[in-house]
């Protein structure tokens, strides 16, 4: 082989392993997204969009949990490096359960949900670093 053969395959192995460990984060930092929204009739953790270069605003009456899952994951698919991956949620009362800005009720504390009191993205957002970490080991 020549140097010039040799470096165009290191090249090619090596924006393939970067492509898997993109792919990986993205999925997981999804998912987790998705999990950690809270469940009242589902509706929210359904409206979990996956878009790639823009973010998607828009919002489903009827689209499941597993379905934005799926939605996400072929989207996820198509993600190359250099591309920019947004995972979004338009529904009117994400804002509230992200950052807390309900009244009290059975449901909330001190304005938040009781079952995301820390907010959604911003708790997956923190463990970005550590997806990117854990996804390039099993990539190797």
């Amino acid at each position: 082989m020549t140097f010039s053969a040799d470096l165009t395959a290191y090249i090619n192995r090596t924006n393939r392993r970067a492509s898997e460990v993109q792919r990986a984060v993205a999925l997981q930092l999804t998912s987790s997204v998705i999990t950690r929204t809270p469940v009242d009739t589902g509706r929210l953790r359904g409206n979990t969009n996956v878009e790639i270069g823009r973010a998607d605003g828009s919002t489903s009456a009827s689209r499941t949990e597993q379905q934005a899952l799926s939605a996400g994951r072929a989207k996820i698919a198509e993600f190359d490096p250099g591309d920019v991956l947004f995972i979004t949620n338009a529904m009117p009362y994400m804002r509230k359960i992200e950052y807390g800005q309900y009244g009290s009720g059975p449901k909330t504390v001190n304005g938040y949900s009781r079952q995301a009191p820390q907010g959604v993205f911003r708790v997956t957002a923190e463990e970005f670093a550590q997806a990117v970490r854990r996804a390039a080991r099993n990539v190797r």
